[in-house]
């Protein structure tokens, strides 16, 4: 059954299909890279690595409006563009894949948003969302990790009224754990920074035309610190999590060109 599509809502041109998330969270991934740091007892059994990723999903509080992470297909070139120019990764699995020349656009003046959110603050053009999220914990390497994941979650999963698609959070997570099976030594340090583009779903009319209801964008710097996890002679391991996201989202796709525009004279004008 159709709804109709509400007049307040930001028009699409979509080339083909919407293409979902391609894959799913991999246990069996999580618990070899938990295997590599010493994990070998009851807490990584299939059972416990489907509870660290219920856990870490939980914690992304679902309020306000869901968004997806989406990766842009310009129509005009057939390429996927890599938002912020980052390389892709295996945690590309879970972005949503569109073709649409107006998302092309809009994913470019978010990214002038927040890359100048300082100014975009200081000169009250726009509501800036910022969160920040600095943690150390004590643990088992199964308490450690899944504190850590779940405390980097509820940050990256909040943006400006609403929240990422949990799915898609945890999934971004899982790269990081798995990426513990590259370590030569028992610290493991993850440094990253990436802007995200997001949408709110997508909506088809009956008429065939497609909708979203708000476009956002969210940036973030996030540093992991597992600092002895792979010292067999510890029951304890020690841990840290560092966090800060900045977010905008529009309804309003007139007011986000405006912005920009307001930028750019900023930028221009003499100081």
């Amino acid at each position: 059954m159709s709804f109709p599509v509400q007049t307040n809502r930001i028009p699409l041109t979509i080339v083909g299909e919407v293409l979902p998330p391609q894959r799913q969270i991999d246990p069996k991934a999580i618990s070899r890279s938990l295997k590599v740091v010493g994990l070998n007892c009851d807490d990584n059994s299939s059972q416990s690595v489907d509870s660290m990723i219920a856990v870490v999903k939980a914690s992304v509080l679902a309020t306000g409006q869901k968004f997806q992470v989406v990766r842009v297909i310009d129509p005009n070139a057939m390429v996927t563009r890599e938002s912020g120019g980052t390389p892709a990764n295996p945690s590309d699995g879970y972005n949503y894949h569109i073709a649409s020349p107006e998302l092309v656009s809009y994913e470019s003046q978010l990214n002038k948003v927040l890359d100048n959110f300082e100014l975009v603050s200081a000169n009250h053009l726009y509501t800036v969302s910022s969160k920040n999220l600095s943690q150390t914990v004590t643990s088992t390497t199964y308490g450690l990790i899944q504190d850590i994941f779940k405390a980097a979650a509820s940050v990256l999963g909040e943006v400006q009224g609403g929240h990422i698609d949990p799915v898609q959070v945890a999934g971004h997570l899982e790269t990081v754990i798995t990426g513990i099976t590259e370590t030569k030594s028992n610290a493991v340090h993850e440094d990253n920074s990436e802007f995200w583009f997001l949408t709110s779903p997508v909506v088809k009319a009956e008429d065939g035309t497609s909708s979203v209801s708000e476009v956002s964008a969210l940036w973030y710097h996030y540093v992991v610190d597992l600092s002895d996890i792979g010292d067999s002679k510890s029951t304890t391991h020690k841990g840290s999590v560092t966090i800060t996201t900045h977010s905008v989202a529009f309804s309003d796709i007139a007011m986000l060109g405006q912005i920009c525009t307001q930028i750019d004279a900023l930028k221009a004008a003499p100081h």
